[in-house]
């Protein structure tokens, strides 16, 4: 059944019954059934009870704020939730309700986002005008043992994704939502088998050295060394010239030099050819 239900019937039906609640009297001495005609919503925290409504307060416009470590608005009349989740006492929602509000029933939403403002647990309600007349003054309400029906809010905790967080190597986090394809990478291969995606890594896998164009108005690459006369380098980038039977390397690098030298002790030293330069800029 949706929020906004097509439907007139069941707002009318449930007008009589404590649905969205459990059966409750502490309910029932405060609150009219045709107060809160229907709540739905999801939680993606891993819920570990029953979600509990705990508080309906009214702050009126212009009167004094009650004393109450609750984070009041004033011209609203709001109902606090209590979610228990795991590791953390709990969270606490609340579904705010306009005291100046004209057209009934209204319907309210509720969300907590997570850092990238995605929300993390949503309520939407539909509330009837009676409440005005639970609350009809500045008041605070203490509920016990109150609770929402187990199925008004689903648990998508590890049943649903709308997107990635990315953790990079410097320890800043980003965020991918939408369509997400996982493509080869540098010395790395994504596959899919059914249900799962393997990612391996490991030299010559995916796109190697080898496979990056020279020509940098193609593609939009870091502009550097891609091969020496057709050698690519290790899968860690790197060339590696290691002097021989007779050849000697010595590095220079405050002036980005390479020598490539004969070891005049060698048998060699005695061709005609020397030594020679090779220049690494």
């Amino acid at each position: 059944m949706a929020i906004i239900s097509a439907n007139p019937d069941f707002l009318f039906e449930n007008a009589f019954r404590s649905f969205p609640f459990e059966d409750s009297i502490s309910l029932d001495n405060w609150v009219s059934y045709s107060s809160v005609l229907d709540i739905k919503g999801f939680s993606r925290s891993p819920r570990t009870g029953k979600i509990k409504l705990t508080h309906i307060t009214r702050w009126n416009t212009g009167s004094i704020q009650p004393s109450t470590p609750l984070v009041l608005r004033e011209g609203y009349i709001q109902l606090f939730f209590s979610i228990p989740v795991l590791n953390l006492e709990s969270i606490v929602i609340s579904i705010d309700i306009p005291t100046d509000t004209n057209e009934w029933p209204i319907h309210k939403k509720a969300i907590i986002s997570n850092a990238n403002g995605y929300p993390y647990i949503m309520m939407s309600s539909i509330i009837g005008e009676s409440i005005t007349k639970d609350l009809p003054r500045t008041m605070i309400i203490s509920l016990d043992e109150v609770y929402l029906e187990d199925t008004v809010v689903l648990d998508a905790y590890k049943r649903s994704i709308d997107q990635f967080k990315i953790i990079h190597s410097d320890s800043t986090e980003s965020y991918m939502s939408g369509d997400v394809v996982i493509v080869n990478g540098l010395h790395s291969v994504a596959s899919q088998n059914n249900n799962s995606i393997s990612i391996k890594a490991g030299q010559n896998e995916g796109i190697t050295q080898k496979d990056i164009p020279s020509d940098p108005s193609k593609e939009d690459y870091c502009n550097g060394i891609v091969a020496i006369n057709g050698t690519s380098p290790s899968g860690l980038g790197e060339f590696n010239i290691v002097g021989g039977n007779g050849i000697l390397i010595r590095n220079a690098p405050s002036i980005n030099t390479i020598y490539i030298e004969i070891d005049q002790s060698s048998n060699a030293a005695k061709c005609d050819t020397i030594g020679s330069i090779l220049d690494a800029p």
